[in-house]
């Protein structure tokens, strides 16, 4: 697994890369970043991208909470967030993403290991969650938190996900069976995953990459209630 490192203290940088190693040996591989503003460049390449990110929650001229949140919106929540600050009065800020763990400075090893722990054990637990979809001819296994949405095209099923399109012959129906509960359906032809929702209203859908969907008349009401309801319950 990959963790990030980002605070703009070298020495706290220099303490979280000393713990990790000496806990996990080489579990985690480590980047590290004293400005937020290079790690949101960095993850433009996918190849930097982390399981894992340590965040201050303030930085000399940037917000962490914010720097984690497009994180979040634009590669997915199953990023897990652990924040860390001196400052108690900053704590409740994080929920404005979704966080794993808060540390608070300075920092009690025990409570960075029992937070790497349970972001280990969530990614893992996670990873474990998967759709088997056929794909011409052959069984192509798909992570469920990487699925943006899935939406059916004539005759044809297609997942959109962090790694691109894959087709299938089964059916919408089929596919949503499959699905946990964060998954909306919005209207005959489109499953939403709830995690990538922007921003909904009567009768349209926007997903944090940039995808605007029709919901049915039909599905306004239960779709907006169902999406208030999964905003209750993880934030």
């Amino acid at each position: 697994m990959k963790i990030a490192l980002c605070d703009d203290n070298i020495e706290i940088l220099d303490f979280l890369e000393q713990e990790i190693n000496f806990q996990f040996d080489d579990f985690f591989s480590i980047n590290r970043y004293t400005d937020a503003g290079k790690l949101l460049e960095d993850w433009k390449n996918k190849k930097q991208h982390s399981d894992i990110v340590i965040m201050d929650i303030k930085f000399q001229n940037q917000n962490g909470v914010d720097a984690a949140k497009q994180l979040q919106e634009k590669y997915g929540t199953h990023i897990k967030i652990i924040f860390i600050t001196g400052y108690p009065e900053h704590a409740s800020e994080i929920f404005r993403a979704q966080p794993t763990f808060l540390l608070m400075k300075p920092i009690s090893k025990e409570l960075l290991y029992e937070a790497l722990e349970k972001a280990r054990d969530l990614i893992q637990e996670e990873n474990e969650k998967a759709v088997y979809i056929s794909f011409r001819g052959c069984i192509r296994r798909v992570k469920v938190n990487d699925i943006y949405h899935v939406e059916s095209n004539r005759k044809k099923v297609v997942l959109h996900h962090i790694d691109g399109i894959e087709e299938t012959v089964q059916k919408l129906n089929e596919i949503e069976k499959l699905l946990p509960d964060y998954f909306l359906r919005i209207h005959q032809s489109f499953l939403v995953n709830m995690n990538y929702v922007k921003s909904i209203s009567a009768y349209t859908l926007e997903t944090t990459n940039g995808f605007i969907f029709p919901i049915s008349r039909s599905k306004s009401k239960y779709a907006r209630d169902r999406f208030m309801e999964f905003l209750s319950m993880n934030n």
